[in-house]
């Protein structure tokens, strides 16, 4: 673009003069759009209107796409819903030298373009309903419709149903967040769904029935066009175009991110308003922030006007404007709204609304509801009831309509693994015996216990008393004459007895060796709401005696459960970010009369993908004894001390391990409606 220079010299030229050179208006347009009627004519077409001034000549293309060159657009909406089975909208773009309307369509048909002052009228032939085709002649039903799902190259989801025959008809419907197409004349081939948000576009999952596609969006900010080519009908759903320039006129002047787009002008003069400013090559809109920055001036846009004040002015004009809101919604009439919560808790939605109700400072008109307004539940019927001006109880349901959804959830299944083996192993001996004699002046005897001794020495002085002779004594009994008693546990055992005239001599060898392996699996399992906890628990309760201060006991109860509680969120790819605490308590040592508890729990939080299984954690516990009964000194002796003492070796394991599964729910798996196909 050529660079404009103009040099002003003139010495008593005021700022407003200055304002008024600088500003440079943009070429002015030939043409407006301000309407887009549609409906049936006389003739049984369906006409498409488009009013305005100053409309010219127009430039038709086979998808019935209207150009309107030098003209500009000043509809709210871009999209025009029709309700028709053919004909699906109407969109109107505006670009740099022209403005394009494009007629979407299921299929082709012919057209006609009617020109008239201010008015351009495009009629569409062949479009009678389908019902009253019907009527004339028998249209055999289409069956088998398939549903594919593309990314487009700048991220458009791109939804495809291939149409096995010319007949069938698809019409697309827009519902907030959601988009409907319904196919008459046929019915797809299976119900599905299918969850496309891995894609990275703005469409979330399709919904297959039999007669119909719902279409889940993360939101409701994208455009969505829709056309065939041959038996394939599709709907792109593209991201929204980011409005840039609204985004830089609410930059202040001198930002750094402000961009200026006005055509390069140079600026050279001294003393003109009591400024001083050369400015070159700058283009014109960046000009004038400076002059307005200069000066203590803002500048308001009104459409094409701009008006310029003094800052403090601008400002208090907004406060104004602010305060004329803030004046009509406190009298206008409250209205009741009652709103019917389909899928999340209705108090939930109270609390969300009540933390963002309007306060009293300045600039809360922001919130949700007036300082008059009020909202209650009714539990019952999960119900709202909103009470305030129109225009907050209309805040209110476009945030209930984008909370109140379904949400996916998660079966979470834990195995908590304990496994123990146990090994024993003794080596004992029991070993002793008895003997007694006499000489001239003595009698003696020995055994293993002195009840023994006496026993078998008192047997002896008997004897001698009535026979002169000390024998035959009696025998004392076993336990008297075992003398060393290191036994095993007495698995096995061996035993030898050697009896001579005046003694007796026992031995007795044990061994044992005990081993046992067990293995308790235990298994929780509970499904959970995205971002909901649920708990599942299972066990007994064990008395115990509690005293008071007083000295008073009580009976108490305490949970020995196995407990599995866990609050799962679904992350992007299908990953399942869980906060989980997991729990196997059971029956410990009792210590008196109290009863111990073994307590094994983890608490922590993983990241997991659907249908992995992860290993939380575990705890390995090995206890390893060794022990020596025996006889001092004796038992010590080389190769005969072994005569003289029992050796012990135990080993205990124990291993406990959990294992946690998350896997999301598919909604097709879940009950519904078994009826719900029969109604499409």
């Amino acid at each position: 673009m050529t660079s404009k220079k103009l040099r002003y010299q003139a010495s008593k030229l005021s700022v407003w003069s200055l304002l008024c050179a600088a500003v440079v208006c943009p070429a002015a347009f030939a043409a407006d759009i301000n309407s887009v009627t549609t409906g049936k004519n006389a003739t049984g077409g369906y006409e498409i209107q488009l009013g305005g001034t100053d409309l010219g000549s127009v430039h038709s293309y086979s998808l019935i796409v209207v150009d309107i060159p030098n003209a500009k657009s000043k509809l709210a909406e871009r999209i025009t819903e029709v309700s028709h089975p053919v004909i699906s909208n109407v969109a109107v773009i505006e670009g740099d030298d022209r403005v394009r309307a494009t007629i979407n369509m299921s299929r082709s048909l012919p057209y006609e373009i009617v020109e008239k002052p201010n008015r351009i009228t495009v009629l569409v032939k062949g479009t009678s309903s389908p019902v009253a085709k019907s009527k004339a002649k028998k249209i055999s039903n289409v069956s088998g419709a398939s549903v594919d799902f593309r990314r487009g190259a700048e991220g458009q989801g791109k939804v495809q149903i291939r149409l096995p025959s010319g007949d069938a008809v698809v019409d697309v419907q827009r519902k907030g967040d959601k988009v409907v197409a319904v196919l008459q004349n046929g019915q797809f081939s299976q119900t599905k769904r299918l969850n496309v948000s891995d894609f990275g576009t703005p469409v979330n999952n399709i919904d297959v029935y039999k007669k119909r596609l719902s279409i889940s969006t993360v939101n409701d900010s994208y455009e969505i066009v829709s056309y065939q080519s041959d038996n394939i009908f599709s709907i792109e759903f593209n991201k929204p175009v980011k409005d840039e320039a609204s985004e830089q006129a609410q930059l202040l002047p001198g930002d750094s991110k402000k961009k200026y787009l006005g055509e390069p002008l140079s600026l050279n003069f001294q003393d003109i308003g009591s400024i001083t400013l050369r400015l070159n090559n700058v283009p014109w809109d960046q000009a004038l922030d400076i002059i307005l920055q200069t000066k203590g001036l803002s500048q308001q846009k009104n459409g094409d006007v701009v008006y310029i004040a003094p800052s403090a002015d601008i400002a208090a004009s907004k406060k104004a404007a602010y305060e004329v809101i803030n004046v009509e919604k406190d009298l206008a009439p409250l209205q009741q709204q009652l709103i019917q919560v389909q899928y999340a808790r209705a108090e939930n939605l109270e609390k969300i609304i009540e933390d963002n109700r309007t306060g009293d400072q300045e600039g809360a008109s922001a919130g949700l509801l007036t300082s008059r307004g009020g909202i209650s539940v009714d539990q019952r019927t999960n119900t709202l009831i909103v009470n305030d001006v129109p225009s907050s109880i209309a805040k209110v349901q476009q945030l209930i309509a984008k909370l109140d959804v379904p949400v996916d959830q998660v079966l979470i299944d834990a195995r908590i693994v304990t496994a123990s083996s146990n090994f024993a192993h003794e080596l004992g001996v029991r070993w002793g015996g008895a003997l007694t004699g006499a000489t001239d002046n003595y009698t003696f005897g020995a055994a293993g216990t002195g009840q023994g001794a006496s026993a078998i020495t008192g047997g002896a002085i008997n004897n001698i008393a009535s026979t002169g002779q000390a024998f035959p004594s009696k025998v004392p009994s076993l336990a008297d004459r075992i003398g060393v008693n290191l036994g095993g546990g007495g698995n096995g055992t061996l035993g030898f007895s050697l009896l001579g005239n005046d003694f007796m001599l026992d031995l007795e060898l044990s061994a044992m060796q005990d081993e046992g392996r067990g293995e308790i699996i235990s298994s929780p399992r509970v499904i959970a709401q995205d971002g909901g906890e649920a708990e599942i628990k299972q066990g007994t309760q064990i008395a115990y005696t509690v005293i008071n201060k007083d000295g008073v006991a009580t009976t108490q109860w305490k949970d020995i459960p196995l407990m599995l509680k866990v609050k799962p969120k679904i992350a992007p790819n299908n990953q399942v970010d869980m906060k989980l605490e997991v729990t196997k308590d059971k029956p410990g040592i009792v210590y008196g009369t109290q009863q111990g508890i073994d307590t094994n729990r983890v608490t922590t939080q993983v990241l997991v993908d659907d249908g992995e299984t992860v290993v939380l954690g575990g705890v390995y516990e090995q206890v390893k004894t060794k022990a020596t009964s025996k006889v001092p000194v004796l038992g010590d002796l080389p190769v005969v001390g072994k005569a003289f003492k029992r050796d012990t070796n135990k080993v205990s394991k124990n291993e406990l391990l959990i294992f946690v599964t998350p896997k999301i729910i598919d909604k097709r798996y879940t009950s519904r409606d078994k009826f719900i196909q029969i109604r499409q």
